[in-house]
């Protein structure tokens, strides 16, 4: 049996999809499962895994894409078992919808901008050819007459594509963190400040703006508030920084290894992450594992696991600073036992429970 996987980009530093697909072909490899992964680019194969790149143009877009599409089916038209895809692909017998509904995806992009280019985002969907090409390979996929088995990590997702697409067969799985490198520390040392966490690779979508406007607030009220940016992002977001006076309050750390980033959890106070979409958020999984607890937004499907007051805050709307800045003041308040409701939460998302789900689901345990 082998299985094979469709990925635009075959990167897993590129984000949540990529790490979880990457982690899910190593397991299936060291089950000595075959796994063949057809790509337009990205990371040589190794230990078990076969990577083919898949030619196609950059530009222009629309044209690379379809291509992509069209060649990667034809490729996958030999596999020897189930084909998942973490988005639309037509080749596809399994779907995990990382990125949910790709419509519901570029207007919580259009939320998330600001000034000028939120009113222009409209027309600029209209123009984009690719995006064209990727909606109607959603509902191709999705409402044709064979179409894939889905997986999504969200009730609500799971919900929505139930009324709109009636009969489909949808899989509600949890995805997990790796427990050997997210988990508790040592309680950090009693400090006078409060030490916040962002992480994440674009920052427009994941909140940023909104998470700095709400340390402004902080420090207005006479928090002595600080707060570390791991990811990669415009520089855009450091001029605002310095434009809210947060320049002594505020360190951009670039990219950070898992290690890293569970290192930068385990000293955190809080994560902050005001996210206009995530239909999961792996690192708010990361965080609860690492024992911090999570101040984030309902727009993100792993919020439906969140207690307030227990190991984090949800807060629904991601523009309301003011909003976070109370969120931000009660974890402050709340002392150590936010940090035990997030381990015990966090104990929950298990890498390889998850894999073996899936593994299950794609016919292959």
């Amino acid at each position: 049996m082998e299985l094979t996987i469709l990925a635009e980009r075959w990167e897993p530093e590129r984000g949540g999809r990529e790490r979880l697909l990457h982690a899910l072909a190593g397991r299936a490899a060291a089950k000595g499962i075959g796994v063949r992964v057809l790509c337009r680019r990205g990371d040589d194969g190794r230990d078990g895994v076969s990577v083919a790149h898949v030619s196609a143009p950059r530009f222009p877009r629309s044209l690379g894409e379809a291509l992509f599409q069209r060649r990667a089916a034809a490729l996958a038209a030999s596999a020897k078992g189930p084909v998942l895809a973490g988005r639309p692909m037509r080749a596809a017998t399994h779907a995990q919808l990382h990125d949910g509904l790709l419509s519901e995806a570029f207007e919580a992009e259009r939320d998330a901008m600001q000034g000028p280019r939120r009113a222009l985002q409209p027309l600029g969907n209209r123009l984009n050819a690719r995006r064209h090409v990727l909606l109607a390979e959603e509902e191709r996929m999705l409402s044709g007459p064979e179409p894939p088995r889905l997986m999504v990590f969200s009730h609500a997702l799971a919900e929505r594509l139930r009324q709109r697409y009636p009969g489909r067969d949808v899989t509600l799985a949890t995805p997990g963190v790796d427990r050997s490198v997210f988990t508790p520390g040592a309680p950090p040392v009693p400090r006078p400040n409060l030490q916040l966490a962002f992480v994440g690779n674009d920052f427009a979508l994941k909140g940023l703006a909104t998470a700095l406007q709400a340390l402004r607030l902080s420090v207005e009220a006479g928090r002595d508030v600080r707060l570390t940016v791991a990811g990669t992002g415009p520089p855009r977001f450091a001029t605002l920084a310095r434009r809210l006076g947060l320049s002594d309050r505020v360190v951009f750390a670039g990219r950070l290894a898992p290690q890293e980033t569970a290192a930068l959890f385990r000293r955190s106070d809080a994560l902050l992450y005001p996210t206009f979409r995530d239909t999961f958020g792996l690192v708010i999984a990361e965080a609860l594992a690492s024992g911090c607890p999570v101040i984030t937004t309902s727009r993100s499907g792993a919020a439906e696991r969140l207690e307030d007051g227990v190991n984090g805050y949800v807060v629904p709307d991601p523009r309301d600073a003011a909003a976070f800045a109370r969120a931000i003041a009660a974890v402050a308040d709340a002392g150590p036992r936010l940090r035990a409701g997030a381990a015990r939460l966090g104990a929950t998302f298990d890498a390889r429970a998850h894999e073996e789900e899936v593994l299950a689901w794609l016919g292959l345990s």
